[in-house]
């Protein structure tokens, strides 16, 4: 959430035009970013931010301008990276103190990256460059970019004794998790279920290369073929998302118009810091949501459409007229509000429902809410739960028709059955649950209750 707006608040600072005090809070808020990002330790958000930090500098002609207010937002965070880590390194009180003290760490260095970036925009309107020298100090930025990445192959040759051997086993140490492995921090760990997860979305894509299993349906999948204890709704990978569930025809249209997003940001980036600011976000958010379910956080996800959105958009000094502006804004915003508010709607309507004083008024509730998403399953589910035995199983036999591969859906209606007293047709039930979730607990001892 934080890095998805590094790069267009490292444009802004980078910007000679903008007023100082702009140009200084958009670099005190690019460093609270990256202190943000290291306290979460997020693995993939730093693979993420230093792919997107090559796209920019490669693709950007004012690469130096993007250098200066990068490097101060680099080096403030890097000053505190031990306090920011530390709640890795601490349990119990002193996770809840080194939180705190990273969120005071974080905000002081967003201050002095405003300061910085007051003094750094100051000097920067009373500095003329030459057109030369700066193309030439373009030139050399991007081949310190080139010389740090091969003196970083280098050190990797020259600090392990062979290098085929330690890649293997770094392959392996993410492929498998130990429980028992340590480190100072999040970021010297590797292992994951990802790849557990990635071998169950190619595995399903082999079954169904051209349709898919269904939208959302890899969670299911998982379940059933799955060797962690986790259970994901998403395979972490927007690519193999659609891979799984979409087949070749929805990865073709994701990485397709991911591409042509790309390809039009980096025409403009090469004349533009906004359109630079943006290709990072873009770039970002590509890599990213290649290894993480980030792209379903809405706080993640819009503002990426967004920035997109807004470099992509036509500089047109004039606007639409009033009398089409108007009326085109009032529709596209009733739109949004009816789009929304009915599955919004329905779900406080569900809340309200257990907060209901009397029966009659959930029961009301719970209608309504039926009415005005006819999709979901919460209200069936608080139907039943509201319910005395057996008026509860009708209801969730209704929420097992609309998700049949709902282990949980499953599993309520057989302890629903169970309660009943129909003891066959719970253990029906149970048996589809276990064979949807065969390393559940709880569905094993309901089962065993059958017998």
């Amino acid at each position: 959430m934080a890095l998805i707006a590094f790069w267009p608040a490292i444009a802004l600072a980078a910007r000679r035009g903008l007023q100082p005090a702009i140009r200084a809070l958009a670099l005190g808020g690019a460093t609270a970013m990256v202190c943000l990002w290291l306290g979460t330790q997020s693995k993939g958000g730093g693979v993420a931010l230093a792919v997107s930090a090559a796209v920019v500098f490669a693709v950007a002609r004012d690469r130096l301008r993007i250098l200066v207010p990068s490097a101060i937002a680099a080096a403030l965070a890097a000053l505190a990276a031990a306090p920011l880590t530390e709640p890795f390194r601490s349990e119990g009180q002193a996770f809840d103190d080194a939180v705190r003290h990273a969120g005071t760490i974080t905000l002081a260095l967003a201050a002095a990256g405003a300061a910085l970036g007051l003094v750094y925009a100051l000097v920067d309107q009373r500095t003329r460059i030459t057109e030369r020298t700066r193309a030439w100090a373009g030139r050399a930025v991007l081949g310190l970019v080139c010389v740090a990445a091969l003196a970083g192959s280098a050190g990797f040759f020259a600090s392990v004794d062979h290098p085929v051997r330690a890649t293997q086993d770094r392959w392996e140490d993410f492929k498998n998790i130990d429980s028992r492995a340590s480190a100072s921090s999040h970021f010297g760990a590797l292992g994951s279920n990802r790849y557990d997860f990635w071998l169950v979305a190619w595995d399903e894509f082999e079954r169904h290369p051209l349709a898919g299993i269904g939208a959302y349906g890899w969670g299911s999948a998982y379940l059933v073929h799955g060797n962690s204890d986790e259970t994901p709704h998403r395979a972490h990978s927007i690519e193999m998302d659609a891979l799984s569930e979409t087949g070749v025809p929805g990865f073709l249209l994701v990485v397709g118009a991911g591409a042509l997003v790309l390809l039009a940001l980096a025409r403009r980036a090469r004349h533009s810091l906004a359109a630079a600011g943006a290709l990072g976000t873009a770039a970002y958010f590509a890599v990213h949501t290649g290894g993480d379910w980030v792209w379903t956080i809405p706080a993640v996800g819009l503002p990426a459409f967004v920035i997109a959105g807004i470099s992509l958009s036509e500089d047109r000094a004039t606007t639409l007229p009033g009398r089409i502006a108007i009326p085109a804004g009032v529709v596209a915003a009733l739109v949004a509000v009816l789009a929304f508010s009915s599955p919004w709607l329905s779900s406080r309507l569900v809340e309200r429902a257990y907060d209901s004083p009397t029966l009659a008024g959930a029961t009301e509730d719970l209608r309504w809410a039926r009415r005005l998403d006819p999709l979901a399953i919460s209200p069936l589910i608080a139907e039943s739960s509201l319910g005395e035995s057996p008026d509860d199983i009708p209801p969730l036999r209704r929420a097992v028709a609309k998700e049949p591969r709902n282990a949980e859906l499953r599993y309520l209606l057989g302890l629903a059955l169970l309660d009943a007293g129909r003891k066959a047709d719970a253990r029906q039930e149970l048996v589809i649950a276990r064979r949807l979730s065969p390393r559940d607990d709880a569905i094993r001892e309901a089962l065993r209750n059958t017998q």
